[in-house]
C-alpha cells in the first residue's frame, strides 16, 4: 500500500492462539487433577466408611470377650483370669463364629487402619472377683482397696499384639490413671489428624468405650 508520503509499513499483528495440540495437554492435565482430587476424595471417604466399620467389629468382639470373661468367671469362683495364658482361657467360652474366617477365634483380634489389631489384657485385673460382696485387691503392688468394676479396664488394643499379650493398667478413677491408660494406648482407627483416630476400651463392668485422644486432654 502506498501513500503521498511513500510505502505504509506493515502493521503489527498479536497473535495470541494455541495450536490443537497445546490446547489438547492443556485439557488433559486439568482432567488428571480433577480426576485425582476425586479418587483422593472418594479413598478418603472409603478409609472413614472403613473406620466406622472397624470399630464396630472391635465393640462386638470386646462384648463377646466380656461374655467369655463372665462365662471363665462362673466356673473359677466369680474370678477372672490369671495373666498366663488368659486368651487361652477365655477362648472356650466364646461363641461359634461359623459366619467369620477363624470361627470363634476371629474375636481375639480385629481389623484396623494398618496392622491388624490385638486385644491386651490388664494384668491388674487378673484375679478380679465379680461377686460383689468380695473385696478387690488386683495385686501386692497395687492401692489395697476396692476397685470399682466402672473404673478397672479389662481389654485395650494394640496394634500386632500377639495372643496372651498383658500390660499393667491402674484404675481410671484418678487422674494419673487415665494418663497412664492414655500412654498405653495406640488409637488404631482413622484416618487424619492424630486427635480425630480412635481406641476401643473394655471395662470390667461391661462398658466399652470409644475414646479419641482428645478425651485424655485437660
Amino acid at each position: 500500500m502506498f501513500s503521498l508520503l511513500g510505502p505504509t509499513p506493515p502493521r503489527a499483528t498479536l497473535r495470541l492462539g494455541l495450536g490443537q495440540r497445546q490446547l489438547s495437554r492443556i485439557s488433559l492435565f486439568f482432567i488428571l487433577i480433577v480426576g485425582a482430587s476425586v479418587i483422593y476424595g472418594a479413598y478418603h471417604v472409603f478409609l472413614g466408611f472403613k473406620a466406622a466399620r472397624d470399630i464396630v467389629i472391635a465393640k462386638d468382639n470386646e462384648a463377646a470377650i466380656y461374655k467369655a470373661f463372665r462365662e471363665y468367671a462362673l466356673d473359677w469362683e466369680g474370678k477372672l483370669p490369671p495373666v498366663d495364658h488368659w486368651s487361652d482361657s477365655v477362648a472356650a467360652e466364646l461363641p461359634s463364629a461359623s459366619d467369620q474366617p477363624g470361627g470363634k477365634m476371629a474375636y481375639l483380634h480385629g481389623p484396623g487402619s494398618g496392622r491388624e489389631v490385638g486385644y491386651v489384657y490388664n494384668s491388674l485385673a487378673a484375679g478380679y472377683d465379680f461377686n460383689p460382696t468380695s473385696s478387690f485387691i488386683p495385686s501386692k503392688h497395687a492401692p489395697k482397696a476396692q476397685v470399682p468394676a466402672d473404673a478397672l479396664v479389662l481389654i485395650i488394643e494394640k496394634p500386632g499384639a500377639p495372643m496372651n499379650t498383658t500390660v499393667a493398667i491402674p484404675p481410671q478413677n484418678t487422674e494419673a490413671g487415665r494418663q497412664a491408660l492414655y500412654k498405653l494406648l495406640s488409637f488404631p482407627h482413622g484416618v487424619g489428624k492424630f486427635d480425630d483416630r480412635k481406641t476401643v476400651i473394655l471395662y470390667a463392668n461391661g462398658h466399652i468405650e470409644v475414646d479419641t485422644p482428645r478425651d485424655f486432654q485437660d
